[in-house]
């Protein structure tokens, strides 16, 4: 419309608006509806409350893939597992393997 230079009117737009729909096979509303505010309101909570409990799950899984691939990376990370043995008492036994399973296993299952 623009254009062609064509004024629109918003009554224009509702109409065209009505017209698309119509083609796309929508049924269009000429109501106000029959869902009161209030159990519109309701439902939007309940489904946003649904949502975000959702997204903290998607959250947390991603949380514990990130962490397991850091472990991972961490393990064949020679300056990373080379600064245990610096770092403990000569008295001491390390084993990396050992220590890199235990986190695998029992810290992140403790996390879910």
């Amino acid at each position: 419309m623009a254009q062609q230079q064509t004024p629109m009117y918003m009554k224009d737009w509702a109409t065209r608006l009505d017209t698309m729909l119509q083609l796309n096979g929508r049924e269009l509303l000429t109501h106000a509806g029959k869902i009161s505010h209030k159990k519109a309101v309701n439902k939007s909570g309940e489904e946003y409350e649904k949502f975000k409990q959702q997204q903290k799950v998607l959250e947390k899984e991603a949380s514990q893939k990130e962490f397991l691939m850091n472990m991972e990376e961490k393990e064949q990370d020679p300056n990373f597992t080379g600064d245990m043995e610096a770092l403990l008492r000569s008295e001491i036994k390390y084993d990396q393997q050992t220590a890199f399973q235990w986190i695998k296993k029992d810290l992140i299952e403790k996390m879910k």
